[in-house]
């Protein structure tokens, strides 16, 4: 994978979809792992061990990337990894510090191209590196620019208190309008799916 692991993304879903549910707390702090394949939807496959490697520990996430554009946040600071093996590292996963020892997966970012690193040398990332994708193009740009700002840059911004909905013709992120007469409906969710939901009320036969 490359982008946001499935447990952002239905954090996403209940902090942006489902009101009734507890907030997501943005990070304090935020760990940077280094991986020689895809970490997976966990972050757990094929971390770098060995030698002095450590996950580097990012304090204020908001040094580290700059503000969001194109549903993508880059780096703006170096990160720096010392006394590696040898390694060729293909990944690098974003985690959200929530304990002394505890973390939870947040996104990966495959390089291009991957990074050779001989054993005692250390592995240093400049700015602009690293990045962060939101690649589901179901939601609208605004809302993937805050969730990265909240959760990679610890930006706040006005969680929606509920939803509705209306038919359009064509993309309603384009150039679509809505078919008139046709009234904005209030609209729930249930409980994500992976990084799916389902409509609760009304039913989308209604």
């Amino acid at each position: 994978m490359s982008g946001l692991s499935n447990q952002n993304e239905q954090d996403f879903i209940n902090h942006n979809l489902r009101p009734g549910q507890t907030a997501v707390v943005a990070p304090v702090q935020m760990n940077i792992s280094l991986h020689t394949a895809d970490p997976g939807e966990d972050g757990q496959l094929a971390e770098v061990i060995g030698g002095g490697y450590s996950r580097a520990l990012i304090t204020g996430p908001a040094v580290l990337f700059g503000a969001p554009a194109n549903r993508e946040i880059i780096s703006t600071d170096v990160v720096t990894f010392n006394s590696m093996p040898a390694v060729t590292v293909t990944h690098v996963g974003f985690w959200r510090v929530t304990g002394s020892t505890a973390a939870d997966f947040l996104a990966s970012d495959a390089l291009s191209p991957p990074v050779a690193v001989p054993a005692g040398q250390p592995a240093r990332f400049p700015a602009g590196s690293l990045s962060v994708k939101f690649n589901n193009l179901h939601y609208t740009n605004y809302l993937a620019h805050a969730w990265l700002n909240f959760i990679f840059r610890s930006v706040a911004y006005t969680r929606p208190s509920g939803h509705t909905h209306q038919i359009y013709a064509g993309d309603p992120t384009g150039a679509g309008t809505a078919i008139g007469g046709a009234t904005p409906q209030a609209i729930a969710f249930g409980a994500p799916a992976v990084s799916c939901l389902l409509y609760t009320s009304p039913s989308p036969r209604d």
